[in-house]
């Protein structure tokens, strides 16, 4: 599982609304209930089975209004906020994260399908770890093999870069790979990634082309 890029995409990157999915189905699992909410005292009732005038006197300890109700540790209702909810989840998500990673798939049923590619794709620090690196110079350049299982390639630069600074837009030389890489897992990005991406990567062209 890309454990970092699922937490970095659940605190900075998607919905409110799908990082509570994922809390409340982790809640859900290990029946901690911080997570287990109510719209109305009398959805409360109807789940937990309350006669009339224990839903009268639960009516009395909440604030209606507010956007959920839950038991608290003395089975009686409490008044949660939406934001309270969120705080909690982020609060909790390592934990999250973790049990995201072995949950089975009736678990993850409810979860967006952004959030599943990165439960399905591989640590990015294992595949790096794969990877096997040499250098070695070749005339006026400098070659980087990089090899992983029977795939390889070669990228070849200019020596003339070593006395650039490292965010110098000045062009660099490649040579083509020596053979395609066709064993390389590849993970579709979420959508919101592809979005903030072309952006980004418009941006920086417009600011090179500035200042060239």
């Amino acid at each position: 599982m890309n454990r970092v890029g699922l937490k970095d995409y659940l605190l900075n990157h998607a919905d409110d609304n799908d990082l509570l999915d994922c809390a409340k189905a982790w809640d859900a699992a290990n029946e901690y209930g911080q997570f287990d909410t109510y719209k109305s005292v009398e959805e409360a009732a109807e789940v937990n089975g309350w006669d009339a005038a224990q839903a009268l006197g639960e009516a009395a300890r909440v604030d209606q209004s507010a956007d959920n109700l839950r038991l608290n540790g003395y089975a009686h209702l409490e008044s949660v906020s939406d934001a309270e909810l969120l705080d909690t989840a982020r609060d909790s998500i390592n934990d999250i994260v973790n049990w995201l990673e072995y949950a089975n798939r009736y678990d993850l049923e409810d979860i967006s399908s952004d959030i599943e590619l990165f439960v399905d794709a591989k640590d990015p620090f294992e595949i790096i770890n794969e990877v096997d690196c040499s250098v070695r110079s070749n005339g006026d350049a400098i070659e980087v093999n990089l090899k992983r299982g029977c795939d390889e390639a070669t990228l070849s630069f200019s020596s003339s870069m070593t006395s650039m600074p490292i965010r110098s837009t000045s062009p660099m030389r490649y040579t083509l790979p020596q053979r395609t890489i066709t064993s390389m897992p590849m993970v579709a990005a979420p959508r919101k990634f592809k979005r903030s991406f072309a952006r980004s990567t418009a941006e920086d062209c417009r600011r090179s082309v500035q200042t060239s």
